[in-house]
C-alpha cells in the first residue's frame, strides 16, 4: 500500500468545494448502510457529507436530505473511477460506515478509509465492524440506529484535528498489519 498523496490536485479541489474536514461515505446506497441515520445526525453537525456510490436508496436519501433542510451539505457523487475515489479519500476528514443492521458483516470501505489515513466512525453491529475499526484507536464505534450517538462521535473527531491524525495513522498501521492481501492469505 502506497501512501496516499493528500495534496493530489483532485483532492485539493474537493477540500475547497466541500470543506476541510468533511465526511465521506463510500458504498452501495442500500437500507442497511444506515445513511438515513447519518442524515438525521447531520442535522446536529455542521459539516458536509460526500456520498460516493449509487444504489436503490438514492432517491429516498435525496428526499430525506431535502426534508431535513441539509441538502446543501449532502453531495451525491455517484459511482466514480478508482482515480477519483483516491481523490475523495485524500480529501476527506472522516470515513463513515453508519450501518444499521448486521447485514454489514465486515465493512470493506473502512479498510479503504484506514489505508488512506482517515479515522473512521462506524456502528456496533455485533459483526466485524468493531473488529476492523478499533474504538478509541483507529476511530470511534457508536451505537447503531442512534443519530444522536453518531452525531456525538462525528463532532468529537471534527473538533480535534490531532485526534483525527493520530487515529488515521493508527488505522493505516492496522491495515498494514492485519488487512493486506499477504496477511489475509
Amino acid at each position: 500500500l502506497l501512501a496516499l498523496d493528500l495534496d493530489r490536485p483532485g483532492a485539493r479541489v474537493l477540500r475547497e468545494r466541500f470543506g476541510d474536514p468533511h465526511l465521506l461515505f463510500v458504498g452501495r446506497l442500500r437500507h442497511y448502510k444506515g445513511l438515513h441515520v447519518l442524515l438525521d445526525a447531520l442535522v446536529h453537525v455542521g459539516v458536509t457529507l460526500v456520498i460516493v456510490g449509487d444504489g436503490p436508496m438514492e432517491g429516498t436519501l435525496r428526499a430525506q436530505a431535502a426534508d431535513l433542510g441539509i441538502a446543501d451539505r449532502v453531495h451525491f457523487a455517484g459511482a466514480v473511477s478508482d482515480d477519483v475515489l483516491l481523490d475523495h479519500l485524500a480529501a476527506a476528514g472522516v470515513g463513515m460506515l453508519p450501518s444499521s443492521t448486521p447485514t454489514e458483516a465486515f465493512g470493506l470501505a473502512m479498510v479503504e478509509y484506514m489505508a488512506a489515513g482517515l479515522p473512521v466512525v462506524c456502528t456496533e453491529l455485533g459483526t466485524g465492524t468493531s473488529f476492523v475499526n478499533q474504538h478509541g484507536q483507529t476511530g470511534l464505534v457508536v451505537a447503531a440506529n442512534d443519530a444522536f450517538d453518531l452525531a456525538q462521535g462525528v463532532s468529537k473527531l471534527l473538533r480535534d484535528r490531532a485526534l483525527r491524525e493520530r487515529m488515521g495513522a493508527a488505522g493505516r498501521e492496522r491495515v498494514l498489519a492485519m488487512f493486506t492481501t499477504e496477511v489475509m492469505m
